[in-house]
């Protein structure tokens, strides 16, 4: 019995919890025995695996996000070194799947992992691309095709397709709400680095959002009230202002009124008064 067959029953183990990538490779990081492809060996993964290059050089525990040539996953490389002699490293690797699947029964809400395709181009074999299918919410972005998302997940992504592909570049985290059959969804996206500190990936988080849409609702009362109470301040500063125009004017032709008479009044030196005997003036 080979060595392969006598882990075998343990890698099924493991494989209920979530562990997918089980490998050992020789300190020149040439793979000598992988579990979940045990038909590809003896190539070499320097240049494709900072991992196992990192562990096998400096013989150190790795951990962290990396894609392989195979798949992706959240690696953990373990050197292995008996009496002072390096043997190599040994990857037990879990799909980032096993992560939003505990976290969508944690939360309660909806989690979906997308890769970028240029990252899927450099890494992973040609032969192997068929493990790969393009995401909904972007051409450049891919799911795997074991645990791409449920009919309604990728309907409700593609609606974000056409206002996301400049915010997808940036490689930042960003939130946006969408309407889609007449539910209002609150979306997250979280960029995944791999070791080298990378953007590789996004992870997108989803829910519906009933509080969001209920703060909009009363923004938008809100801001019409205001509108219409600007507007009633304004009509009645109109009228205040016609109304003291008004008053003021009438004030003016007063005065005028008033001096006129006192100019005639000062400019006439003698005033008689001569009175018939009807009794009206002269």
């Amino acid at each position: 019995m080979n060595s392969g067959n006598l882990l075998l029953p343990a890698y099924v183990r493991i494989q209920r919890h979530g562990i997918r990538q089980f490998q050992f490779i020789f300190p020149n990081c040439e793979s000598f025995l992988r579990f979940h492809r045990p038909d590809t060996y003896g190539d070499n993964l320097k240049g494709f695996r900072y991992s196992v290059e990192k562990a096998n050089s400096d013989f150190v525990i790795v951990n962290g996000f990396e894609e392989g040539r195979t798949f992706n996953g959240f690696r953990n490389v373990f050197p292995i070194i008996t009496e002072g002699q390096h043997l190599g490293s040994v990857e037990i690797s879990m799909a980032y799947s096993t992560f939003t699947d505990k976290m969508d029964h944690l939360f309660h809400n909806h989690h979906v992992f997308v890769l970028k395709k240029n990252v899927v181009l450099k890494k992973v074999r040609e032969s192997e691309y068929n493990n790969y299918q393009t995401s909904d919410i972007s051409d450049e972005y891919l799911y795997e095709s074991i645990y791409h998302p449920d009919e309604f997940t990728q309907e409700l992504l593609g609606t974000l397709k056409s206002d996301l592909s400049v915010e997808l570049q940036k490689g930042l985290p960003f939130a946006v709400e969408k309407k889609f059959s007449d539910e209002h969804y609150l979306f997250s996206f979280l960029p995944i680095h791999n070791l080298e500190g990378e953007h590789v990936a996004y992870l997108i988080t989803y829910e519906p959002e009933d509080i969001l849409h209920t703060y909009l609702i009363n923004y938008w009362v809100m801001l019409l009230s205001g509108s219409i109470l600007v507007l009633i301040a304004y009509v009645s500063s109109l009228k205040y202002i016609r109304k003291a125009r008004s008053l003021f004017v009438a004030q003016q032709n007063l005065l005028a009124g008033k001096e006129k008479y006192r100019l005639v009044s000062e400019h006439t030196h003698n005033w008689e008064y001569w009175i018939k005997p009807g009794g009206s003036y002269n």
